[in-house]
């Protein structure tokens, strides 16, 4: 059987949108569907924060202007990933068959070492992103190494990697059916 091989737009649309298995000319339509949505959806809050940032420009000083860009960028994102992902879920697109329990079981294991490296990843990412921030920020009278190893931050973003990774568990769980 002469089997093609999938291009990496097909594998990278397959990874970001959750799909497993044959992408076939009804999921390829969806997929678009779903992503034209989104487009929209993106560009108009875009140009709304686009109208309030300028308004806001003429109020307020520039490091809240800043702040707030970032807090309505990160909104923004948010809101679209959550209907891409309630859409996927509501057709279906994303979820895994088996058809026995020895595959099930190996689905299974899959999710749980995915899980932990994507709660691993969550961690360092954060911890990096946390750490330029500390040290960019003019309050801050910690040094490198006091900020590097700081056991409160350690913590709080190691629970939150952990609560991460069960969520990311549980979800990934949910999407196998038998």
């Amino acid at each position: 059987m002469n089997e093609q091989k999938e291009s990496l737009y097909i594998k990278i649309i397959k990874h970001f949108y959750g799909i497993h298995g044959y992408f076939d000319e009804y999921k390829q339509q969806q997929v678009n569907r779903i992503g034209n949505n989104a487009f929209l959806i993106l560009l108009a809050f875009f140009f709304i924060e686009m109208l309030t940032i300028d308004i806001s420009a003429l109020i307020f000083n520039s490091d809240i202007i800043v702040d707030l860009l970032i807090f309505v960028n990160i909104f923004i994102i948010l809101i679209v990933f959550l209907y891409i992902v309630v859409s996927m879920s509501g057709l279906k697109l994303n979820q895994f068959e088996t058809y026995d329990n020895n595959e099930y079981k190996s689905l299974i294991k899959k999710a749980k070492v995915r899980t932990i490296y994507a709660a691993l990843v969550f961690f360092i990412g954060e911890r990096i992103t946390f750490f330029v921030i500390d040290i960019l920020d003019k309050d801050n009278n910690l040094s490198i190494w006091q900020n590097i190893i700081s056991p409160k931050e350690n913590i709080i973003w190691g629970i939150t990697s952990i609560l991460y990774g069960l969520a990311m568990y549980f979800t990934a769980k949910s999407r196998i059916k038998k």
